[in-house]
């Protein structure tokens, strides 16, 4: 019976290959054939798809489809072939030659799988492995060479981010296709499918997109002027649109060190008399929204940035470190920092990439300052409930400002200064809240005495009244 079914699939592919009545004929017949599948068939089933790709000329485009009638029907069962799916998409779109068709054929197996193969009953911890697994290859697949396999897993990644089971994604999944996608960009493998990519990332994920802003809009200039020199207008026209939704999508603080930039780069496309309507429509509208943005933020940002800073120089550092600072991440919640790796591009989870510590001073705390903090700190364990109130607010200051000047590096003599008069406050402080504690007990024992003493006169006199009888 096995056998009959090999030779009936084997012949209704080769039919697909015929006119178009034969292959709508082939195809009923297929998907009746997938329909009646047993789910311990689907191995042998999707090995039968694979060996005909390689030896006959069947239509890629069509064999690819049959994943995803596989996948509309049998769902979850196909989890433990996703793996070999995903390794067939792979190898045909190293294999094929750039084809419109067989891009959208694999754009729709991908967010086919993880609609259907998702269960609402399944754990989500497995729902972050199926997405995972789906997304793996494709990502890996982003800084290759070869335009078709590049191109065609750009393609895929974004139907998969625009699906709506995308939100069982995990961060480092995220992570790992914005790394990807980034590093594309700045080798200039950048298709228009890597673009759109970067857009949907930027729309369902922009939290963890921002961390990659600067990086992204610095090689969308750069992307527009190479395809300016090589007079691809198309893609002129994506970068400019990729950078207009970057600044309407993200944290405007994100991008505020980059705006002057921005404007400058786009008025030369807008000045360019070689470059077509909707180009120069395209570069006045990023213009637009860059001036929008400083004239509505710009003073809040620089008050930001005034507060933060401390003594810090206005550089693009500073601004971007004082973004990191009022961002809904935090520093606490951006766990490490942004290196580059041999292919340039920026590991995942990591967020420090533009802060240059060369442009940061960095003091350890003075010797006496250590001390006062010291003497402070056995102060709080013998004063009273009262002197506690009186001290509290000197001494929050007094950590605010050691903080402050770890953290940040302020100007290292005023510092010392300032700490140094907090610690004669507080020394004196110290030393009254002690004169009290001791004058306290010294009144307390003088009362005492008092008291004895007019207990024992009164005691004297009542004995002169007693009259003893004769």
């Amino acid at each position: 019976m096995g056998r009959n079914l090999s030779l009936l699939l084997k012949r209704e592919l080769l039919n697909l290959d015929k006119d178009p009545d034969s292959k709508n004929s082939s195809m009923k017949g297929i998907k009746s054939y997938i329909k009646n599948l047993d789910s311990s068939a689907i191995p042998f089933f999707l090995s039968q798809i694979s060996n005909t790709k390689q030896t006959e000329s069947t239509p890629t485009e069509y064999t690819i489809s049959l994943y995803e009638v596989l996948a509309r029907v049998h769902g979850p069962k196909i989890i433990p072939q996703i793996d070999n799916i995903m390794s067939s998409i792979i190898k045909t779109l190293k294999c094929c030659p750039p084809s419109f068709s067989l891009h959208q054929a694999c754009s729709k197996v991908v967010p086919t799988i993880a609609t259907h193969a998702v269960d609402p009953a399944t754990p989500d911890h497995n729902k972050r492995k199926i997405i995972h697994s789906l997304c793996k290859p494709l990502s890996d697949s982003l800084l290759s060479n070869q335009d078709s396999l590049s191109s065609g897993a750009a393609l895929c990644l974004k139907a998969l981010v625009d699906s709506d089971n995308w939100r069982f994604a995990s961060s480092q999944t995220v992570n790992e296709v914005c790394q990807r996608v980034v590093g594309a960009l700045e080798k200039c493998l950048t298709t228009n499918a890597h673009m759109g990519l970067v857009m949907s990332l930027a729309e369902r994920d922009g939290l963890i997109v921002e961390a990659y802003a600067r990086l992204l809009v610095r090689s969308g200039v750069k992307i527009v002027n190479v395809a300016g020199l090589e007079g691809n207008s198309h893609k002129r026209l994506m970068a400019i649109q990729m950078i207009s939704f970057l600044m309407k999508s993200l944290d405007y603080k994100c991008l505020m060190s980059e705006l002057g930039f921005i404007i400058e780069e786009m008025k030369k496309c807008d000045g360019d008399d070689d470059q077509t309507t909707y180009v120069k429509g395209a570069a006045f509208e990023a213009i637009q929204t860059a001036n929008r943005i400083l004239s509505e933020k710009g003073s809040k940002f620089e008050k930001l940035t005034s507060a933060g800073q401390r003594g810090l120089t206005a550089s693009p550092e500073s601004q971007t470190m004082s973004y990191m600072l009022d961002s809904p991440y935090g520093i606490s919640g951006l766990s490490q920092e942004v290196d580059f790796d041999g292919s340039g591009t920026p590991s995942p989870l990591r967020s420090w990439s533009f802060i240059n510590l060369e442009h940061i001073k960095i003091f350890t705390t003075p010797r006496k300052l250590m001390k006062c903090l010291q003497d402070s700190n056995q102060s709080q364990k013998v004063k009273s409930r009262s002197s506690q109130s009186f001290m509290s607010p000197l001494l929050s200051k007094f950590d605010l400002k050691c903080d402050l000047s770890d953290s940040f590096g302020l100007d290292e003599e005023r510092f010392y200064d300032a700490s140094e008069h907090m610690c004669q406050e507080a020394d004196r402080e110290t030393k009254l809240t002690r004169w009290f504690s001791v004058m306290r007990i010294v009144c307390g024992l003088v009362v005492l005495f008092g008291i004895t003493v007019c207990f024992l006169l009164v005691g004297d006199k009542s004995e002169e009244y007693n009259v003893v009888p004769t």
